[in-house]
This record gives structure tokens, sequence and C-alpha cells, in this order.
């Protein structure tokens, strides 16, 4: 029996990325006051972080570049963005 690998894994990261919109921010490894900054403006998971622009996480004290790219990265292992600017 041939497999259909291509189907197999665009459900495994389908599954990958449902369950990793739930990640909540407390086991991503960046710094307290980042994760304090995001925290205190009710941001506490990945599928939260995808509704803010960077220019909007980076106007929050104790939030900057550094945590941007850590998250940046994450997000993007799981084919997610930040809002786009306009």
């Amino acid at each position: 029996m041939i497999k259909n690998f291509r189907y197999e894994k665009c459900i495994d990261l389908e599954y990958k990325k449902e369950e990793n919109m739930k990640l909540e921010l407390g086991n991503i490894k960046i710094g307290q006051p980042a994760y304090r900054a995001l925290k205190n403006a009710g941001i506490e998971s990945l599928d939260q972080l995808t509704q803010y622009r960077e220019t909007e996480l980076l106007a929050l004290h104790g939030f900057g570049p550094k945590a941007l790219g850590i998250l940046k990265s994450i997000l993007a292992e799981y084919g997610l963005s930040f809002k786009i600017e306009e």
C-alpha cells in the first residue's frame, strides 16, 4: 500500500497548528519584562498574538526587538504571522 505522505504531513501540520494556537506564552523563552508586558495587555497565547501588529507590540513598555524576533520566528514555524501593517 502506498501512503500519501504529502496528505499525512498536511494533516499533521494542521493538528500541530491548532494545538499550538493555544500555546501559552509562559512556555516560550522570552524575557520576563516582555512576558509581563504581553500579559498586562491581555495577550496570553499565540492565537491572541496574531491579532497585533509588530509596532503595537513594540509600543508596550518592556517589550523590545529581541522578544519580537523570538516570537516572530515561533509564529513562522507554524505558518502564522503578526497582523499586517497598514
